[in-house]
């Protein structure tokens, strides 16, 4: 209401009494000396130190920035954000990991008949320790729906192998559920993670070869946790994979959105309907099952010291 009255948008009103605090619109929140504006109380109840560690946190990780400019600067944001610098998740590429998993899980999540379809092997070592690969389906002819400017990304995926086109123009999710059946007979899987969408038949089949299948809900309060926690592995390098760009275009797709409560959902960027994300999700989907079956540390449910 305020800036509407200053801005001349709305009509001046004697018996109101308004004080914004706020920066400028050509302030850079980066830079300290602008602090100040928007905290009266600097000095006092808010400290520089407090403001600079939030600061740099919002440097570092941009699922954190909206909060800081609204809740520290008192900047108008949007609910959604990017979630992580690619940076990040570039520096968690390997050439390969041969070690014997202490556990295996897998997240799918299957797309409309013409779109992409998204498989996840995570390993798991240690509680902080993943190692994870993918397998992306997609209809031949889907390929024609994707954007000019997105082709090159798709051809290489292609050539990578990371991308297997099927034949025809709609998606046959058997050959889905024969690449998981494939992927059970080389590891013994704990779960296998699903979004229920379209993935009847599918599971019907996992079922078939006695396959353990979990559905995995895509509420806000099923994903928030395992997404919290991949964004931790991620940021301290804990949680590795091959190095494919296919994948780190598609966490740049990503943007979170936060409720009030805290809890994050990690989503497709709405201001461009042909990006991709399903790679992203089937792993927090196989992050949820593994956050549902704790290591096994040996122990009997006593403290030891």
């Amino acid at each position: 209401m305020m800036q509407t009255m200053l801005s001349g948008e709305a009509t001046d009103n004697p018996r109101w009494f308004g004080l914004l605090y706020g920066l400028d619109t050509q302030d850079d929140w980066k830079e300290p000396a602008v602090w100040a504006k928007a905290n009266p109380m600097h000095g006092i109840t808010v400290f520089q130190e407090a403001i600079e560690q939030r600061a740099e946190e919002a440097k570092h990780k941009p699922a954190t920035l909206n909060e800081f400019l609204c809740k520290t600067l008192n900047v108008f944001v949007s609910a959604n954000s990017a979630w992580l610098d690619r940076t990040h998740w570039d520096l968690c590429a390997v050439d390969k990991d041969d070690r014997e998993p202490e556990a295996v899980f897998i997240g799918f999540d299957l797309a409309a008949t013409r779109d992409l379809n998204a498989v996840c092997t995570l390993k798991r070592y240690a509680d902080d320790d993943y190692f994870a690969k993918w397998k992306f389906f997609l209809p031949e002819e889907g390929l024609n729906y994707v954007p000019q400017h997105y082709q090159d990304i798709f051809r290489n995926a292609c050539d990578s192998g990371i991308l297997h086109l099927t034949q025809g123009n709609v998606m046959d999710d058997r050959e889905i559920s024969d690449y998981i059946i494939s992927q059970a007979s080389k590891y013994d899987i704990k779960t296998t993670g699903y979004d229920a969408y379209n993935a009847a038949s599918l599971i019907s089949r996992l079922h078939d070869q006695a396959l353990p299948v979990t559905k995995v809900g895509q509420g806000m309060a099923v994903l928030s946790n395992p997404s919290k926690h991949l964004e931790k592995l991620i940021l301290g390098k804990n949680i590795k994979h091959d190095g494919n760009p296919f994948l780190g275009w598609q966490l740049g797709n990503c943007e979170v959105y936060e409720d009030v409560n805290g809890n994050i959902k990690i989503r497709k960027n709405e201001a461009d309907k042909s990006a991709k994300v399903d790679g992203i999700i089937a792993l927090i989907i196989a992050m949820h099952c593994s956050l549902d079956h704790p290591v096994d540390h040996g122990g009997y449910g006593f403290r030891t010291f």
